[in-house]
């Protein structure tokens, strides 16, 4: 990867307690949490951010099967209606 170059990658729980269950084990782990699980403040939903040792961003997200950007994701994967 070039110098300076980071990315993000979104990791689906199946719930608001799966959320909260995984930053539990990436601080177990020795990963660096940098936003503790809260829930969505416009929709309903509950994520988390850590860093892993190359600077890289990890969101840990679950959102409600209705909300939108949930259903265009499954449209798009070809996996929802």
């Amino acid at each position: 990867m070039a110098a300076g170059l980071r990315f993000g990658i979104i990791i689906n729980a199946e719930s608001p307690v799966a959320v909260d269950d995984l930053v539990a084990t990436v601080r177990k782990a020795g990963g660096t949490v940098t936003k503790g699980p809260v829930d969505a403040e416009f929709f309903e939903g509950r994520d988390a951010y850590f860093s892993d040792p190359e600077g890289n961003y990890w969101e840990i997200a679950w959102a409600a099967s209705s909300n939108s950007v949930v259903e265009a994701a499954r449209r798009a994967a070809g996996i929802g209606p």
